[in-house]
């Protein structure tokens, strides 16, 4: 029986398989007609019969989803990956592990062809956000929901997790305290961008990090309680999926789009049980401060990759001190209900040691400095402080979002074939960064 499962496992179904990416640009449907015949549930004819289109948006990968009429017993659309030159930046056998893991949690998609480079994964159903879509209030709240699920299911219900991050500098220190990966990323990340492409690097005004680094890192950390968990660090729009949402997501009349969003209501929004959102693409997924990836994700309010300047960063579309806060209650919120499952649920549905202190961490006496009576009025005053203190640490990381991007656009420069203005926008990014850091370190 073993061996006959194996037969049929992702990776035999897809052993031998490669395909050329020149080709799949030119004719993706003939390219990828391999891979599809290999996919569970795609009978004889299938793939012959599908329609194949590329989803824009990714930068990394290629990526296309392809639906069949059939004949099929299942997986009648599925998404197929085709692996990017990301050699400089990630690892790809890390990746496979965090997306394996994800998969088994349910966190992400089922894995159902892996091939030499790329792999086929189930099709969600879920609604793709916009730019715009993703300021919707209900909506912001469930991404922050998805985030604190995210930090705390990755961290410790599989050691594949941390040891994914350990090639990346994150797992634990001599100590056994978990350390968070930016650092030493951002570090092979220069040192990656001096070797390819010098030029660009002095250029864009990035010559001089490592130093510049060790005294973010210092000052972050004298600031600061350091709170570590699995974080996406890529939590952009086109990563993440809406379930339960009847609201269009698209993104024509855009401006128009944003500028009502940023004017509505100020309440504060919860996650209803309809509304859920999923994090998938986990290329740059490590341990890190959870605080690093909602900065990031504010950040990343400030693009529309679907417009004609999918590389500018416009500074007005980014959220509002109110709109920040909100988000990081409903972040609380989440973790609060993390911490509860981990209280008084089934041993089998809990996520671990390191999952239960990042929580308690978080939403400790020391960070909310609460009167400790145990009251409800306490526990919201907890709430509020950590909210609070999770967005003060949130804006000081943007620091680090700006200076590692700016790296990555400088090297996609030169290693990518995705038409996308990389070294337009490595020099925004480190434009902001040089203006933040001295922002940061002057307080």
């Amino acid at each position: 029986m073993a061996a006959a499962a194996e037969t049929w496992s992702p990776a035999a179904r897809g052993c031998g398989i490669r395909v050329l990416v020149d080709e799949v640009l030119m004719d993706p449907k003939s390219a990828l007609s391999e891979v599809l015949r290999a996919t569970p549930g795609w009978q004889p004819g299938a793939a012959e019969a599908a329609t194949v289109s590329q989803v824009s948006g990714a930068m990394t990968n290629l990526v296309y989803r392809c639906t069949t009429p059939g004949p099929t017993s299942e997986n009648a659309s599925v998404i197929v990956r085709v692996f990017g030159s990301g050699g400089k930046l990630f690892s790809q056998k890390d990746e496979r592990n965090i997306f394996l893991l994800a998969s088994q949690l349910g966190v992400g998609p089922r894995c159902l062809v892996e091939f030499a480079n790329g792999r086929v994964e189930e099709f969600l159903p879920g609604e793709n956000l916009s730019s715009a879509s993703m300021r919707r209030a209900d909506v912001s709240a469930a991404i922050a929901a998805a985030m604190a699920a995210f930090h705390v299911r990755m961290l410790a219900r599989l050691p594949v997790a941390q040891h994914a991050s350990s090639g990346d500098g994150g797992a634990a220190g001599a100590a056994g305290a978990l350390r968070p990966a930016i650092y030493d990323r951002i570090r092979r990340w220069h040192a990656a961008a001096a070797e390819l492409c010098s030029a660009e690097l002095a250029q864009v005004g990035l010559t001089n990090v490592p130093v510049e680094l060790a005294q973010l890192e210092a000052h972050l950390a004298a600031r600061f309680p350091l709170w570590v968990g699995f974080c996406h660090n890529d939590t952009q729009y086109g990563n993440m999926l809406l379930f339960g949402s009847s609201s269009s997501s698209s993104s024509n009349g855009h401006i128009a789009e944003v500028g009502a969003a940023m004017n509505g209501p100020a309440a504060a929004a919860s996650p209803t049980a309809s509304i859920e959102v999923k994090l998938i693409d986990y290329e740059y997924s490590t341990l890190n401060d959870v605080a690093f990836d909602v900065a990031n994700h504010f950040c990343e309010w400030a693009y529309n990759y679907h417009s004609d300047e999918a590389h500018v960063f416009h500074e007005s579309w980014l959220p509002s001190e109110d709109q920040q806060l909100q988000f990081c209650r409903a972040y609380i919120a989440a973790m609060q209900a993390q911490q509860a499952q981990q209280a008084g649920g089934p041993a089998e549905e809990q996520d671990g040691a390191a999952g239960a202190r990042l929580a308690a961490a978080i939403l400790s006496a020391e960070s909310g400095r609460s009167s400790g009576n145990g009251s409800a009025s306490d526990a919201a005053d907890v709430a509020e402080r950590a909210a609070r203190l999770l967005l003060a640490k949130a804006q000081a990381h943007a620091v680090l979002v700006h200076l590692k991007w700016g790296l990555w656009g400088v090297v996609q420069h030169r290693m990518s074939d995705c038409d996308f203005d990389y070294l337009g926008y490595a020099r925004q990014r480190v434009q902001r960064y040089h203006a933040t850091k001295q922002a940061l370190l002057a307080q």
